[in-house]
């Protein structure tokens, strides 16, 4: 082969693949399924079977990945001082994970080879397996996301009166009350505009069907007498 057409080939490979890096690098243009706030702990559940793209805000959001036969693609992206960890089976349900500077993602051994990497220079990336699919990138472009959730809000004063789970949830809550359980009448779930989208007598209710509601942030508002209400936000992951 002649020893310029050899270079010139060379160079556009590599010119090819600065293009495909380049443009691996800019998501902005992906759809956010799940998005998880600041100072949250969550898990991608054990029965996912779908495919979804999850937005950690941050600071402070771990995600998990603990499914076990998931067969959808995943996308995953981190902004600073979020934390993300594989799981150890092996299984399917994350193929892309990107992550800018100062997040934290961990491959544990046993991820699957099929998994894409992309990185800013600054996070912490911690390998356990060798994954061959990892690239580095000067900066991450993700999509525009509302991370403050400004419509509802929380309110702590009476919170220690009932715990639920799971959070995030995927098609059931559970209640359980630690103060008497008839002071509370209803409950409402609102979405992120605040917008009632399921009313629940708790008369005879421990336990809310959420299996109607899309992924995303939610807002459980518990209402009792004297014109009282518990405020506890949650998210629908799928």
């Amino acid at each position: 082969m002649n020893y310029y057409l050899r270079i010139f080939i060379l160079i556009s490979l590599k010119v090819n693949y600065i293009d495909a890096q380049t443009s691996s690098c800019n998501q902005s243009a992906t759809t956010i399924n799940v998005i998880l706030p600041q100072n949250t702990s969550a898990s991608i559940p054990g029965n996912t079977t779908t495919a979804g793209n999850y937005y950690l805000c941050g600071p402070n959001t771990n995600l998990y990945d603990t499914s076990s036969s998931a067969t959808g693609c995943r996308g995953i992206f981190l902004n600073s001082s979020c934390k993300f960890v594989t799981n150890t089976s092996g299984c399917l349900a994350v193929n892309y994970i990107y992550a800018k500077n100062t997040s934290t993602v961990i491959i544990k051994a046993g991820t699957q080879q099929n998994t894409f990497l992309y990185y800013e220079t600054g996070a912490t990336i911690i390998d356990q397996v060798g994954l061959g699919n990892t690239f580095s990138c000067t900066s991450i472009s993700f999509p525009i996301v509302n991370c403050g959730v400004t419509s509802i809000s929380e309110s702590n004063a009476l919170n220690s009166q009932f715990e639920f789970f799971p959070n995030p949830a995927n098609d059931r809550l559970n209640l359980k009350f630690i103060s008497n359980k008839k002071e509370f009448s209803k409950a409402q779930i609102l979405n992120s505009t605040g917008k009632v989208v399921k009313e629940v007598d708790l008369y005879n209710n421990t336990q809310i069907n959420i299996e109607d509601l899309q992924s995303g942030i939610y807002l459980l508002s518990l209402k009792g007498s004297n014109s009282t209400s518990i405020n506890r936000r949650f998210v629908v992951a799928r």
